[in-house]
């Protein structure tokens, strides 16, 4: 298996991050537009009421430079490693699954308890792959 292919679900989770930015940039312009925020209120985050979508938007992309970066980080170390294989990759792929999960139900209806699970399932698949990883290591 060619180590190429675990680059393709970090490709993916850039994609939804990015998709998640051009969200609430969108979000935020509409903000501005409607009257609800003032261009100033993006300098320092006060200064008015943020509309939930634009708080959800918002908070979803900062949530995506948090537990994602020990994907980013695994997928880099199976990489450099050569340590790829068909596992990585289906675990890897479960783990953006999850994270596109985790965008749908924390942008749009946001019920908390469907949020909790999918993002403890992602939670599970990374420390997974971690977990494999560092058991392979040990035992070379």
């Amino acid at each position: 298996m060619s180590p190429t292919w675990i680059l393709y679900p970090l490709f993916a989770m850039a994609l939804l991050t990015l998709f998640v930015a051009l969200r609430m940039l969108l979000l935020r312009i509409k903000s501005v537009r409607s009257g609800n925020l003032t261009v100033g209120y993006f300098r320092l985050n006060e200064g008015g009421e943020v509309p939930d979508d634009l708080a959800r938007a918002t908070q979803h992309y900062d949530n995506l430079f948090e537990m994602p970066v020990l994907f980013y980080l695994i997928v880099v170390v199976l990489f450099i490693t050569s340590s790829v294989d068909i596992l990585f990759v289906i675990l890897a792929w479960s783990y953006v699954a999850l994270r596109i999960a985790h965008a749908y139900v924390h942008i749009t209806y946001n019920n908390v308890i469907h949020c909790k699970n999918v993002f403890l399932l992602g939670v599970a698949v990374i420390y997974t792959m971690w977990f494999i990883w560092f058991g392979k290591m040990m035992f070379l």
